[in-house]
């Protein structure tokens, strides 16, 4: 038998011994202008026309601090865009957030390393203290999940940190290390089943499903969680990775959990970032890829919006959708 015969059975050996399904064609093209998938097409694209509102400080030291402005969470979904105090450090330290609670009161979050997070009540035209959260040289802070008059709940590497506003301390909740939270409800993906949980009970989920009734799963690979966001009617919009492509949007009303489309990313990845989610008044749901603007419109398309993609998107208070850059706020005309 000729050598060249030989290594042709041995091949045909190892293809019909392996998972064939390994090599199935991945068609990411390299331009975001592009639907990835078993199915390529052509991504829409929108021009959006932008209009020039003001112009800041360039002094911000985060992206939620942008003097004389303060983008504000009012909980985790609705941003708010205002003017803010001029004195806009609570210490010398850089802030790490910026929010305000259901009350109106503004509040601010500084680290230090000795002391770790410390947390600061705007009041009576100064900041005022009010102690420090759980202190761990490992602790990060990641959001900001909501603020209440009452309590206000952070998510860290850790886990859920809630702080009690009245005993001016907080407390650590480890096992929720890995959910995400949204101002009503926390889930998570672990073993390919999708768990919801309402933020008034995080041990007895509200709803639980088998992942692979709406994506592919596969042993051995995790269908993480990308994002997740709930709108002001309570729906929950959430980014889960699928085991063959990447990230499915998914829709839960409350009663029943749907599949809607592959996201418009050019390439795979298996900790794609999904953030940003804003809902515009006319019902699109815009969402930051890996730094890249997307929105999924009403009637089911993903849109790449031809616009400067440095800005970051935001609803401000009278429900107008701006686009903001260190210097510039602007809205956006669609």
């Amino acid at each position: 038998m000729k050598l060249s015969s030989l290594w042709a059975l041995l091949l045909l050996g190892l293809l019909t011994s392996c998972d064939l399904s390994l090599f199935e064609p991945t068609d990411y093209p390299p331009s975001p202008t592009k639907l990835n998938g078993p199915k390529a097409r052509t991504l829409a694209s929108k021009p959006i026309a932008l209009k020039e509102i003001d112009t800041l400080s360039l002094t911000g030291t985060r992206a939620l601090i942008i003097t004389p402005y303060a983008l504000m969470l009012s909980d985790s979904v609705t941003y708010a865009l205002r003017r803010f105090p001029q004195s806009t450090q609570p210490a010398k330290q850089p802030l790490e957030a910026l929010f305000s609670d259901d009350a109106g009161t503004i509040w601010a979050i500084d680290m230090d390393a000795t002391v770790g997070y410390s947390l600061h009540r705007y009041t009576g035209g100064a900041w005022v203290k009010e102690g420090n959260l759980p202190f761990d040289v490992k602790l990060y802070l990641n959001e900001v999940v909501k603020a209440t008059a009452e309590e206000h709940w952070f998510r860290t590497n850790k886990g859920l940190v809630i702080w009690d506003v009245k005993e001016q301390k907080g407390h650590l909740v480890e096992e929720t290390s890995e959910r995400l939270f949204t101002k009503n409800f926390s889930l998570k993906s672990d073993n390919q089943q999708l768990q919801i949980y309402s933020n008034t009970n995080l041990s007895q989920p509200v709803a639980e499903y088998d992942l692979s009734q709406f994506l592919y799963t596969r042993k051995g690979i995790k269908n993480s969680l990308f994002g997740v966001f709930e709108d002001a009617n309570r729906t929950l919009w959430l980014v889960v990775k699928d085991g063959r492509w990447d990230g499915v949007l998914m829709k839960f009303n409350g009663q029943t959990l749907e599949k809607l489309a592959l996201i418009p990313v050019s390439n795979y990845d298996s900790g794609r970032s999904v953030t940003d989610f804003v809902l515009d008044a006319k019902g699109n749901l815009w969402m930051n890829v890996d730094g890249v603007p997307y929105y999924y419109s009403t009637y089911g398309q993903w849109i790449y919006p031809q616009m400067e993609q440095s800005l970051r998107i935001f609803n401000d208070t009278e429900g107008n959708l701006v686009g903001i850059k260190p210097g510039k706020v602007y809205r956006l005309e669609i």
